[in-house]
C-alpha cells in the first residue's frame, strides 16, 4: 500500500486516493516497456517532422457506490498527425466569410 502523506479525513476519500495512486504506480511499472517504446517513437517522428513531442496519459478512477468497489483505467496513446498548411489567396474562389458579405 502507497502511504500517502496530505489531509484528508474522510475514510473513503482517503482509501479512494490510496488505492487509485497504487494502482496508477502498477499500471505504470506493467506498461513500463510499451511506454518507454511510446516516447521514443514520437521523438524520433518528432525529429523528422519538426513537430514538438506530446505523450498523452490518462488515468480514471471511479467510485461506484451499489457496487462498494473502485475502478481504475490506465490509458496511453502514440498519436501520429501530419500537418500541412496552405496560404488562401484573393486570387481563389470566393471565401464565404470575407467581410462585407
Amino acid at each position: 500500500m502507497i502511504e500517502i502523506d496530505i489531509p484528508i479525513d474522510t475514510p473513503m476519500l482517503r482509501r479512494l486516493a490510496e488505492e487509485g495512486a497504487e494502482d496508477l504506480v502498477a499500471a505504470i511499472a506493467d506498461k513500463e516497456p510499451e511506454i518507454k517504446a511510446a516516447i521514443r517513437q514520437l521523438t524520433e517522428e518528432a525529429k523528422e517532422s519538426q513537430e514538438p513531442v506530446r505523450f498523452k496519459a490518462s488515468f480514471a478512477l471511479t467510485l461506484d457506490l451499489d457496487k462498494n468497489a473502485i475502478t481504475t483505467a490506465f490509458s496511453f496513446s502514440v498519436k501520429s498527425t501530419v500537418k500541412v498548411v496552405t496560404a488562401l489567396t484573393d486570387e481563389g474562389p470566393e471565401l464565404p466569410w470575407k467581410e462585407g458579405e
